[in-house]
Formats: C-alpha cells, structure tokens, sequence
C-alpha cells in the first residue's frame, strides 16, 4: 500500500471520527433535557450507589456550549463513620460544567468548573481532636471523605460563596466560621485556595482574609502535605483570647496582623508577619499597657542536628517601636528560642536581644505608676547608662522563668557609686550573670573606676582589662576582682579590689584593696592617696610632686567601711614609691627640688622620704630625708646642698620667709659657691609658721646692695639662719673697694639683723661709694666701722651708723676744724637712706644735718617773684619741681635716658597788646654757637596755657635733635571748641611749620578770647603750611612765607558792639528786603546776622603778603560773596574787590575771615556812608576795599 492510498483511508477515519462525536454530541444535547425531566426515575438510583447520604430537590441537566451542565437545587449531604469525623453539608445551590474530555482522560468526572453557594458544612471531629496520628487515619479507599477530597482535587477550578462551617470536637465547643468566600484552583499535583472568612467568635468586624498553596496532598495525612499561606486581619480584639490561653489578664486589645507561613511534614517550617497593636491594656499591676505597638516577625523551627528532635522555634521580632510617653520609640530586635510542646503554652529557652539601652530602660521603669519605692531609688541611685548588645537570656537548663542565666556584651556602661559599692563608666567587655552571681570580662578603651567613700576623683584609663565578678546570697554580696591591667597616658598599672558587704548592718564591711603602679607619671601620685590618710599629710602629699616619673609603686589597703559597728577593723594602709625625675613642693612659695631620685614609704601614719639625688634651683641636692613620725607632729625635712650662693640667696627670700626678713635686706643679692645642710620643720596644719635652719659655708661669695652702692667680693666663712633667732655669721673675710674687710652678721630678733663692716677707704672710693664729690680740703684714707641695720621699724631703720678716728685723713680747715692725718678727731655720721638725711657729729665740735636729696635753691626773675627749684634724684631719675606764679610744674629726666619730661600744670604769659595781626617774637637772636642739634631731647605738656588773660587751653610737644636739625613731631592744642594738631623743624637757617585745625563753634572761642562773639558755626577747619628764616622763635611777619585756607561750613555771622557797619551793607543787599529798599524802607538794618551755608577761602603768603588762591566765598540763602585780592600782613594794608550777589546777608566776622585770620577782628571798617541809594537798583554790586584795615576805604564800582 503506497503512501497515497494510506492517506486517504487516515482522512476518510477522520471523516467518520468527526461524523460520529458530531452525533454523540447531538445525542448527548438532546438527550440532558430528556434526563433532567427524568429525574425521579434515576436520581434515587444514584444518590443510593454514591455511598453518601445524599438529598437533591430538584436537578438539572443542559449543554452549556459545549460543556454538559449539571445543578442541584437544596443540596443535603451527610457521612462519616465510627473513628472518622461526622460531616454535614447543606447548599442552596451546587451548579457544575463537566469537562468531557478530561473525564475521558482520568475515567471520572471531571468539572471544567464548579460552583457552590449558600451552603453549612458541620464538621464533628472525635475525641482524639483535629490532629490524628497516622495509626488512626483509615484507609484511603475505605474513608468516603478521603474518596470525595481526592475527586475533589482533581476538578481545576471551583468557588464558594458563603458559606458556613462549623467546627466542633467531640467535647468541645462549636467554632463558627462564617461567611466564607473562596475560590480554588488546581493543576496536576499543586492547587491554590483563596479568599475571606469571619469568625463571629472573634468579633463581628473581624474579616480574615486567606490564601493557600499545596503540592501533593496526601489524603490520608493532609497535614503533613506541603503548604504555603497566607492570613491578614485588622480588627482583632479581646475575643481572640479565647482561643489562646496567656498567663496575664487582658482587659482591651486592638490588634491587626498579616501572616505568611509554610507547613510540611506535619509541622510548621516558616511563619512571618507583622503586628501592629493600636493598644493592649493588662489588667495586672506593675505591667505596662501598650499603644502604638508595630513589630515584624519571623518564626522557623531549629533545625540545627542537636536540637532537631527538641520540637524548637524561634521567633525573630524586628522593626519593632512603640509609642512611650507620646513618642514613638524603636525597640531592638528581638530573638526568642522556644520549646513547643502539644497541650501546654510554649516554654521559654532562650532570649536574644541586639541592644537594651539602660538609660532609656531606667526612665521607662521610673514612669511605672506601681514600682516601689524601694525599686526606684534603687533605680535612681544607680543612675545606669550605655547598652546591653548582643543581650541573651538562658533557660537552657531547666532554669525558672524568673532565673536566667545572662549573658551580654557591655558597650559604654556607667554605674554610679551605690553605699559602699565602687562605680564606673566606660565599662565594655562580655557579661555573664545570674540572680545570685556574674562576672564581666573587662576590655574597655575609656574607662573609669570611683571609689566614692576612698578616694575624691575618680580613676581613668585608656584601656582597662580583667575580671570582676559578684555573689549575691541572702546574707551578703561579695564584689571581688581578679587582676586588672590599667593603663593610660600616664601610668600603667595592675590592681585587684574586694568588698563584702553583709546585709546585716550590725556586722563590718570590709574593702581591700590592692594596686601596683610602674613606669608611670608621678603626676598621678594624688589620686591613689585614700581619704582615710591625715588630712593635713594627704594634702602636703597631693602638692608636694609636680613631676616626674613612677619607676614602681604600691599601695595595699584593707579596712571597714562602717565606722558605726561596734566591731572596730583596724585600718591597714601601706604605700611605696620609687620616683625617679621627680619635682617635690615640700614647702608652698620655696624653690622645689627638682630631678630627684626618692623611695618612699607610708606605714599608717608613718612617711619616709629618702632623696639619693636632685636639684634646688640650680644646686644640686646630695641627701635629703623627709619624715612624718606620727600623725600631728611636724614634717621634717633635711637636705644636704652643695651649689651657687644665689639659689641660698632665693631661698632667704622666698615667700616663707618674707614676714621674717627685714625689707631692706631683701634689696640685697648674694652670689658665689655654697655648701649648705637645710632643716625645715613643716607643721602640717593650715596658716602654721615653719621652722627653718640653714647653714652654709660660703666659698668666693658676693653680697651686694645696689640701693647703698656696697659690693663685697671674695667672701668667706660661714653663714646660718634660723626662724626663731635670724641671720648670723660670727666671721666673714672679703673685699670692700679692692680693700680687705671683715664682717660680722647678727640679730636681735629674726625681724632685724646688722651687719658690721670693719675696713678702710681712699676718698676716691668714698666719693664713688657717696656718689658725691668730696670737699678738696680732705685728704688721705679712711679707717672706718660701719654698722648697717635693717629692722621692721621705718623711723629708725634702715640706718647706716659710720664711726671713724679719722687717722689717715687730713682736714685742711682753719681753726680747731682741721687736723693731720696722724691726728685723731672721733667722727659719727648717722645716714637714714629712707629720709635721705644724714646726722655728722665731728670731735662734738661741729653737728650737721644733711639732706642728700641734691637740692639747689635759687631765684628766675619772670615778671613775678622767686622761683624755688629744689632738684632731687628719686631712683634713677633727676626731678625739678618748679613752682612760681606764671607756672609750676616738675622737670624730670631719667639717668638712662636723654628725653626731658616736663609736666607743667599751668603756664600763664603776659605781653602788651598790639593791634597787629600777630605779636612780634621778642627772644634775641639765637647765638652763633648756638645749633638745632645741640638741644636736649624734650617732650613738654602743658595742662592750662593762658595769654593775657586767654585761655589758650591744653597743650603737647616733643622736640627731638636728630643730627644739625631740630624735630618737632607732635604738636597738639586742645582749646574746647577747636583742636590744633601739626609737625614742625628747625633745620639750619630756616623754620618750618605744618598746621591743622578743626572744631565747632569758631564764635565761643573768640567769646572766650574776649573778641565778641561775631560767628557761628557748626564745623571749621583749617590748614597753614608756613615757614620763616631763622630759629622758630625769630618769627617776623616780613619774613613769612607759605599757604593758609580754611572751611566754616552751617553757620552765621552776627553783627556785634564790637563789629563794623560792613554788617550793615551785607543787610541792605538782602533778597527779602530788595522790595522795601526800593519803597526807601531800611528798618531792616537794625537786624543783626546773616545764615551762610559755607565760608572759605585759600591764600599763599609771600614775604608776609597774603594773596588769595581762591576767592573768599560765603554762599548761603541770603548772600552769595565773592572776595579776592590780597592783604599786607606787615604794613596792614588791604587791597580786596568784593562782588556781592543779591540776595545777601548781614555779618560781621566776615570782615575777619577776609584778613586771613581770628585775632584780626578788631579791624572792622563802617561803610555805611559810601553807598547810599544806589544798591538798591542792582542786582549784584562789586566794590573794592583798600587802605588801612583800621580805617578801610569802600569805593563802588558798577553804578546804574
């Protein structure tokens, strides 16, 4: 057969294929209407062979397509046997689509879709409740539900809409879940059901919603198929809590929750949601209610290989918060280790927490309304900070609820000081604790250990490292350490620490406490000095070291700390140090030793100290002790010096001893080399008075006092002083003035001390020593005693006591004055430096009292009567006091500086008044020899300069010489109402002066000067630029030569009884007044002053002739002036044209400001006879003013 043919019988197979389900089809839509009208002939027939009880009241049959279609109207079914669950189901409707060709497939019906509607389903389980164990499940083909469940899972699509289920156990209550909306979908071996329920149980409100994913459902063990869910709900209240059974009671709950789990093997492998509780409120005191509380979970079951068979869960919380006092906190997460065991509430086995923060903790407990009182200042007390990270509770081992074991990871924990416990911060390192004991593994970076009741600070480290651990038990708490290693900056350390501390307050605490310190800063020594320590020796301990270093230390303390129990524990107390570098302070206010070597050693009440080196300012200590016998006695200090005789000198005069010392002796210096054994006896006592001793043997010493001009070289011999008796030295051998003198040192009291120099002097030293020239009549040398004592009492000393023969000086005097030098003549000089007086008693012959302050007394003739000049040196100054009626004041000069100082408080001068514009210089001519440089240095201030009567103010000058040439860089005038301010100098044979001014109101200083008061202004300024042949003060007016201008600016000149009737003039040419001028109306004229807004004018002077640079102008809203031409200062003759633009005002200090300068204003000129009724027909006018200013001439020049 060909392929052809083989074709042909396929397609006419395929014809009669299709031929024949065309009939079937017809067949089958005919014949389900027939069937359905039928239904009483079969349908009994079938519910019976179904093996179900089941109840249909009436049946459909139709083709829908080209699917059959089937519905059951009022549909009851019911089965179960003995030992499986009794089910019920009751529908309105139960409508199916039959799918033909898949039942074909799998030889049984199956639906394309189904759909059931308004139906109950009562489910009745046995006693052994929903969950069986695989012995009492039945077989697969002998249970009826397994048979019905199995076709069921093999339709692909199938929706419920309400319907009800209940639920109910042998013996126990029926569950209601109703209505239920659901839709199932399924392919091959995976299937989905979804949709929402209610509960009445739990609410009417409360709508769940569902979703449901499972692969291979074993009918026989449906739970321990392979399932994925979902369940979501937000209004779940206080009915829910009948169905879990909590240990607390609830009195409100808001809960809204969405869950996503999986289920396998019969046991839950995956649960996760989130929480959100609007609000819990438990009804049990102390627990908090909660509001505001949202939380992410996660629980799995463990499944690590030791712990697969303990049926374990844990639950993760994450992205927790909750509301606390109206703020929403976020809450570490959380991890909870379970035990799920059926038919109890799980148990706890572990907690894990990422962080507890304790101050937040502690702030939340002190807010709960029903925590003791006990419990809060506990709280309070403790003052807990910083976290707990990585925080696990333990039930592992079968421990209570209430007891577990902690463990956790300290970051940045602080414990304040609680009764006698220490506190701390900075705490890091590993927790491990329980109720009864724990331990910390100390590793901090910054940590700090207080001990409160044993040492003031507290004690801080870089880095810290150990152990601490406690027991608690009913009758005590023991805190014990083991080696701690502590370390920072400045010293490394190593110490342990216990402390019992019964509960019974009638029995001693005990605390011990040990510490080694090496290679450390003995800076640190005050705060490892315990409380318990005298006060007094801990304070001098505390300030005595100021640096260096710690080679090694220890301390050892042990003693109870309650000091009300009559079973008293002796304090022991031990402490070393071996210093080395270090600087002790063992008095305030004296020199320290420095880079000493030291060991010591505190017993009780018992110190110390032995130096083996160091160094006093720069003498270097070779032995030295410190010792405290017992508590209240002195502390004694010894030390062995071998250095400079200036560092006994410092130390003399150090603040301890300054209420000792004279004054005076202070003002002297000692210098050279020194061996000295130092004792210092230091009650430890605030305010208390040392006892001090030195001795000292001075080798090539110098003492000097620069104040009495005495220097003694080459000292020897020994030198002691003691607190109690003052300064001595029985013999000392120098030179005084290249001559040999002996010296002796006593006291009568430490407050006083004298000191006696025996030795000779030629006159030249004596007049050097004097520092004053001596009489020419003396000759020859001096053998003298002099006697210096020095004491507190000001009226007698310091006194300076000289004895002499006088063998060896001859006095060339006339009369029983004079002697030989191989005569005798008793002398006494009594010098009191303080007063500057001296007492001489010679051969009681002749008595002198002497001021050596250097006065000179005299007389200066100025116009006035006698000048007294007393002259004294004060320190190292000269000083004049001049006093006299034209001025007073005092001249000083440094003896190191070239600068005279003259302060004068007034200098008043008087002169004949002239009429002309400046007063002629009367000094005589600067002699030849006479030259700039070879002036002194002088800076001269004058506090009230006056001139015939004028009070010209306060005035400032500095004069220096520089070379040939006189500087002056400062000249100031304050004069009220103007202040002056230039430079000027003198060089060879010419004068220069540069000036300016500035002020106010140019019219109150002429008012003072008594030259009326014709202007005024709100500013003036002024500029002069000048200069003159010769010294400055051979000014003549012929030789003038330079630059003035000046600027009034908001001001008004004012005619006066002093003016000129040019005011008059200005006040005719006023604007307002043109219209009465004409109408012949001049009563105007006796108004007085025009307003200007701006005065000014620039002139060069040339030979004493001024010519005007820029016309004067006076612009304001009455005139508007123009002035130029010049003005002969010597022969005061004016030669000046004026245009004046109407309008104008009236002034009179005008006429002053146009002859160049204030103090010309006397000379005024009256023109009110030149120009009579012809101003009033102009517009502007121009005249000139010419002649002597006393007496000007006016003559106009347009006329109309």
């Amino acid at each position: 057969m060909d392929a052809t043919q083989l074709l042909k019988r396929l397609i006419s197979l395929l014809k009669w294929l299709l031929i024949t389900l065309a009939l079937c089809f017809v067949l089958l839509r005919l014949s389900l209407p027939w069937m359905s009208q039928q239904q009483a002939r079969w349908l009994p027939s079938l519910m019976e062979s179904s093996g179900l009880d089941l109840e249909v009241s009436s049946l459909t049959l139709r083709m829908d397509g080209f699917l059959p279609y089937l519905a059951l109207q009022d549909l009851r079914v019911q089965w179960g046997e003995a030992g499986s669950p009794h089910l019920s189901l009751r529908a309105q409707s139960l409508e199916l689509w039959l799918d033909p060709w898949r039942s074909l497939l799998f030889r049984t019906p199956v639906l394309r879709y189904a759909h059931l509607s308004d139906a109950d389903l009562h489910w009745q389980e046995q006693k052994e409740a929903w969950l069986r164990s695989q012995a009492s499940l039945p077989e697969p083909d002998a249970d009826p539900v397994a048979k019905w469940m199995r076709w069921l899972l093999l339709q692909p699509e199938w929706v419920v809409d309400n319907l009800s289920v209940g639920l109910k156990a042998e013996e126990g209550d029926l569950l209601l879940i109703a209505p239920i909306h659901a839709s199932f979908k399924g392919e091959g071996q995976s299937y989905a059901v979804q949709g929402s329920l209610q509960i009445p149980q739990l609410g009417q409100d409360t709508q769940l919603a569902f979703a449901l994913q499972g692969q291979e459902l074993d009918l026989q063990r449906p739970l321990f198929g392979q399932y994925e869910f979902y369940l979501s709900s937000d209004a779940l209240g206080t009915d829910l809590l009948r169905f879990i059974d909590l240990p607390l009671p609830i009195q409100s709950l808001h809960l809204g929750t969405e869950i996503w789990g999986a289920w396998q093997a019969g046991q839950l492998t995956r649960l996760q949601g989130q929480i959100n509780l609007d609000r819990l409120d438990i009804d049990y005191p102390g627990w908090p209610n909660l509001q505001n509380f949202s939380t992410r979970f996660d629980l799995q079951p463990l499944v690590e290989p030791s712990l697969a068979q303990e049926n374990l869960y844990q639950l993760h919380l994450f992205n927790t918060q909750w509301s606390w006092q109206e703020t929403l906190t976020p809450l570490p997460d959380l991890v909870v280790n379970a035990k799920w065991q059926e038919g109890h509430w799980p148990s706890l086995q572990q907690l894990f927490v990422t962080e507890v923060n304790l101050e937040a903790v502690s702030g939340w407990l002190l807010t709960q309304p029903d925590l003791p009182t006990p419990a809060q200042s506990l709280i309070q007390d403790l003052g807990l900070q910083g976290a707990l990270e990585n925080l696990v509770l333990d039930w592992t081992q079968e421990r209570a609820l209430t007891d577990p074991l902690i463990y956790a990871e300290l970051a940045g924990v602080a414990i304040a000081p609680w009764q006698d416990a220490p506190g701390g911060e900075g705490i890091e390192g590993y927790l491990e604790a329980s109720l009864s004991a724990g331990q910390v593994w100390l590793d901090s970076q910054q940590f700090q250990l207080y001990f409160p009741e044993l040492f003031d600070a507290p004690w801080q480290y870089q880095q810290a490292q150990g152990l601490v651990a406690w027991q608690l038990s009913p009758e005590s708490l023991l805190i014990q350490s083991h080696n701690l290693h502590l370390k920072n900056a400045a010293l490394q350390a190593q110490g342990r620490f216990s402390l019992y501390r019964p509960f019974d307050l009638k029995e001693q605490a005990e605390f011990t406490l040990m510490i080694g310190l090496h290679q450390s800063d003995a800076l640190q020594t005050p705060y490892y000095l315990p409380d318990v320590l005298n006060p007094s020796l801990r304070s001098w301990l505390s300030e005595a070291v100021h640096a260096g270093r710690i080679e090694e230390a220890g301390l050892l303390l042990h003693m109870g700390l309650r000091s009300e129990v009559e079973a008293r524990l002796p304090l022991s107390l031990q402490m070393f140090f071996a210093l080395d570098q270090v600087d002790f302070d063992y008095q305030p206010g004296w020199p320290r030793v420095q880079e000493a070597k030291a060991k010591m050693l505190l017993q009780g009440e018992r110190l110390d100290l032995n130096i083996e080196s160091g160094r006093l300012l720069n003498t270097q200590v070779t032995e030295g002790q410190v010792i405290l016998p017992e508590a209240g006695a002195p502390l004694e200090v010894s030390l062995q010096l071998q250095g400079p005789l200036q560092d006994l000198d410092q130390l003399l005069k150090s603040p301890v001893l300054d209420t000792f010392l004279p004054d005076e002796l202070k003002n002297w210096q000692m210098q050279g080399q020194a061996q000295t054994a130092l004792s210092l006896s230091l009650p430890l006592e605030a305010d208390a008075v040392p006892g001090v001793q030195v001795k000292t043997q001075i080798e090539q010493g110098r003492m000097q006092a620069e104040a009495y001009r005495i220097q003694i070289d080459q000292i020897q011999g020994a030198l002691e002083y003691d607190s109690a008796k003052g300064l001595e030295a029985e013999k000392l051998t120098g030179r005084f003035y290249g001559e040999e003198v002996q010296a002796r040192i006593g006291s009568n009291d430490p407050s006083s001390v004298e000191l006696v120099l025996n030795s000779r002097l030629s006159l030249e030293n004596l007049g050097n020593w004097l520092e004053q020239p001596l009489p020419e009549f003396l000759s020859g040398q001096l053998n003298y005693q002099a006697n210096l004592e020095f004491c507190a009492d000001q009226q007698r000393c310091p006194l300076i006591l000289i004895r002499s023969d006088l063998r060896g000086i001859g006095i060339d005097l006339p009369f029983e004055l004079g002697k030989t030098p191989e005569q005798a003549a008793s002398t006494r000089i009594d010098y009191y430096p303080l007063h500057q007086r001296a007492y001489i008693n010679y051969r009681d012959q002749a008595r002198a009292v002497v001021g050596l302050e250097t006065t000179l007394r005299g007389h200066v003739r100025l116009n006035a009567g006698p000048l007294t000049l007393p002259v004294s040196q004060v320190g190292e100054a000269w000083r004049w006091q001049l006093e006299s009626d034209e001025f007073s004041g005092v001249i000083r000069r440094r003896v190191d500086s070239p600068v005279i100082l003259a302060e004068m408080a007034h200098i008043t001068l008087q002169t004949a008044e002239r009429s002309a514009l400046v007063v002629e210089s009367e000094v005589e001519v600067l002699a030849p020899t006479q030259r700039p440089g070879d002036f002194p240095a002088l800076n001269l201030q004058i506090d009230a300069l006056s001139w015939n009567q004028k009070d010209l103010g306060r005035w400032q000058l500095e004069m220096r010489p520089q070379g040939n040439h006189l500087l002056l860089p400062k000249i100031q005038a304050d004069l009220q109402d103007l202040r002056l301010e230039g430079q000027g100098r003198w060089i060879g044979s010419r004068t220069e002066l540069n000036l300016t001014s500035q002020g106010q109101d140019l019219g109150n200083l002429l008012q003072r000067w008594q030259w009326g008061h014709p202007i005024e202004t709100q500013s003036v300024m002024a500029r002069a630029q000048m200069e003159w042949p010769g010294a400055p003060w051979q000014f003549r007016l012929a030789n003038l030569s330079g630059f003035f201008s000046f600027e009034a600016l908001d001001g008004r000149l004012i005619e006066t009884s002093q003016g000129a009737n040019l005011l008059r003039v200005f006040g005719i040419l006023n604007l307002s007044t043109l219209t009465r001028r004409l109408r012949f109306d001049f009563s105007d004229l006796l108004k007085k002053g025009v307003v200007f807004d701006r005065l000014a004018a620039s002139y060069d002077i040339t030979q004493g002739i001024a010519q005007t640079q820029e016309p004067l102008s006076l612009k304001g809203p009455s005139a508007d002036i123009q002035m130029q031409g010049q003005i002969d200062l010597v022969q005061g003759q004016l030669n000046k044209q004026i245009e004046v633009a109407i309008p104008l005002g009236s002034n009179l200090t005008l006429g002053a400001a146009l002859l160049g300068a204030p103090y010309v204003a006397g000379a005024i000129f009256i023109v009110d006879r030149v120009l009579g009724d012809r101003i009033e027909k102009m517009t502007s006018i121009r005249y000139r003013l010419s002649g002597d200013w006393s007496d000007p001439q006016v003559q106009l020049l347009n006329t109309p």
